[in-house]
């Protein structure tokens, strides 16, 4: 998927009967690194009939690969703000050997008066 010295790829053909995501590509790179057009084409090349693709990436998506991801229906991309969120979303859902690997702990901290900027 071109891939640098500093980065993985791990690409992963799962049965379908295991869920909707049959090919997984996961992309571990520097924050200001992006997830490009050439990479999602190699992903959607690695899917057969009904299989389903997630590629994720702890950098950014490019415009133009978030753009060609809109024409393959079948493919999910994720950047490392979505990841983050989607992790905080499902935190207390995870199986306990995650959580006990990423520890979180929720803090509350007083939201400022309506009207007032943060």
């Amino acid at each position: 998927m071109g891939f640098g010295e500093n980065e993985i790829e791990v690409t992963r053909h799962l049965p379908a009967n295991l869920g909707p995501v049959a090919a997984i590509g996961l992309r571990n790179v520097a924050i200001a690194q992006k997830l490009v057009v050439p990479e999602v084409k190699q992903l959607k090349g690695n899917l057969s009939g009904g299989e389903k693709g997630l590629l994720v990436t702890l950098g950014t998506i490019s415009s133009k690969a978030e753009l060609f991801s809109r024409t393959v229906p079948d493919i999910r991309l994720i950047d490392g703000q979505g990841l983050v969120k989607l992790v905080l979303e499902h935190y207390e859902q995870f199986d306990s050997r995650y959580r006990a690997a990423v520890p979180l702990k929720r803090v509350y901290l007083p939201a400022p008066p309506d009207g007032e900027a943060e």
